[in-house]
């Protein structure tokens, strides 16, 4: 996987890392010895395998850029799923294309905004509804628990704004041709991936 530009790297982080002072050590951009990077603000993670060479922790917080040696990072590696019931992969060009609209459904003026992820059986797509907007995005299944012939529920219902900041990442951030969407169910992370690069994205509770 090859990286763009350095300021487009450091805008990815910094879309996933808190923004409040709340716990400061979410604010940090965490350097783990094992070359891993992770930036999580709980709600979103993104983490980057073999990045880098120090051979020791560090936290860069990127609201003051200065290193924060006093708060301990959170151990996030438990948190990406080794194994999934149903995942597919999606080209880039695809995702590249539904971007507008998902982003244009993070900015609805109701505050409480979802999305609902779901799979249509008979077009083979994904679908992203938000209101009154269904998006269908044409995916392949490339692992599934479900028996066939059983229809496949709502996958997950998310924010649009943090699946948005996911697909921005690997259309505009990194140069990957396709992407793995993860489930494990409606209310497990969503681990959206590409060799590398995991980008986790919590589900909302519905009710």
């Amino acid at each position: 996987m090859k990286l763009l530009t350095n300021q487009k790297l450091e805008a990815a982080f910094k879309k996933v890392v808190a923004k409040d002072d709340a716990r400061t050590a979410l604010q940090c951009l965490h350097f783990d010895e094992d070359g891993s990077v992770v930036a999580t603000d709980s709600h979103v993670m993104l983490r980057i395998d073999e990045f880098h060479k120090l051979k020791q922790n560090l936290n860069l917080n990127l609201k003051t850029f200065l290193e924060n040696d006093l708060d301990h990072y959170p151990e996030t590696k438990r948190l990406i799923p080794q194994s999934f019931s149903f995942q597919l992969r999606i080209s880039s060009d695809d995702l590249a294309e539904a971007l507008p609209a998902i982003t244009s459904m993070a900015k609805a003026r109701d505050k409480q905004v979802t999305a609902s992820l779901g799979w249509d059986t008979a077009t083979r797509k994904l679908t992203v509804t938000s209101g009154l907007v269904t998006l269908n995005i044409p995916a392949v299944i490339s692992y599934e628990l479900t028996p066939k012939g059983e229809t496949h529920p709502t996958l997950a219902t998310v924010n649009p704004k943090y699946l948005a900041q996911a697909i921005e990442f690997y259309t505009q951030v990194a140069e990957v041709p396709e992407v793995s969407f993860g489930f494990n169910g409606a209310l497990r992370p969503i681990a959206i991936t590409y060799q590398t690069a995991t980008y986790l994205v919590t589900p909302v509770r519905t009710y």
